[in-house]
């Protein structure tokens, strides 16, 4: 009796465009109907639960979903335990721990905007190979709030990418390695991102000006007041209300660092 209100309202997928969602685990495999119409879709399912789930295969997701393209995902989403038609989607929105986030991107090829608020993994560095992305246009990345990557799994995933379409780029210095200079120019075969933020920086907006002369480049300072972690506000979403997305729209990213850094003091 208690799945029958659940039933009667996938029993209307086949009409659905826009999905914002929040279901327990052991409920999200009633979500394997058809779904010709849905193109976007914000999942938000709650705490995996342990011991016997830990042996079942992975649910696979919104494989009748063929027109999904636009995918939000809150922090208690575990590619290795739900599968999605990654290859199909072109927008994603995420907060996975960097193994999760290494997962997702190894498949999906065709992502053309990705934003992610990556939690540090503290296993070492990462091993996963991730093809490259050949359509990613613009790729934005902060880390989890409490506190600085404190491991090699950050860096290690950012080192893994290849993104030779890359135009618009967020990125915390620290994700840099110890030559940013060098990691930045070693992003696309040829030539650089048009336009980068660089977070938490300790090199001056002039060094990165003179290596990109070319490039729309805005320098966060860390001596400035522009940490690189999330508004209380926004740390404190509730699954229910998951937002479209993790940051600021591209025409706020546009403005000046001091403009920045005054907005997300207020």
């Amino acid at each position: 009796m208690r799945r029958k209100p659940r039933q009667a309202i996938v029993s209307h997928a086949s009409r659905w465009q826009d999905m914002d969602i929040v279901l327990p685990f052991e409920n999200l495999r009633l979500l394997t109907c058809s779904m010709p119409l849905l193109r976007s879709l914000k999942l938000g399912p709650t705490e995996l639960l342990s011991g016997s789930l830990d042996s079942e295969p992975p649910a696979e997701l919104f494989m009748r979903a063929q027109n999904l393209e636009d995918v939000t995902l809150s922090d208690s989403f575990n590619p290795f335990r739900m599968r999605l038609p990654w290859s199909q989607i072109t927008t994603l929105t995420a907060n996975p721990y960097v193994n999760e986030a290494a997962e997702m991107l190894r498949n999906a090829p065709r992502l053309v905007n990705c934003t992610l608020m990556l939690y540090d993994w503290d296993e070492g560095s990462m091993s996963t190979i991730i093809p490259p992305l050949p359509n990613l246009h613009s790729l934005k990345l902060r880390y989890e709030a409490s506190g600085r990557p404190s491991g090699d799994g950050i860096r290690s995933l950012f080192k893994a990418l290849t993104l030779p379409s890359l135009e618009v780029l967020r990125v915390p210095e620290d994700f840099l390695g110890a030559d940013p200079i060098a990691t930045l120019s070693g992003l696309r075969p040829k030539g650089y991102p048009s336009k980068m933020e660089i977070t938490t920086a300790v090199i001056p907006h002039s060094v990165y000006a003179q290596a990109f002369p070319e490039a729309q480049i805005s320098v966060r300072l860390i001596s400035e007041h522009s940490s690189d972690e999330w508004d209380e506000s926004e740390s404190e979403t509730d699954e229910s209300e998951l937002s479209s997305s993790l940051y600021d729209s591209d025409s706020d990213e546009s403005q000046s660092s001091g403009d920045e850094s005054s907005d997300s003091s207020d």
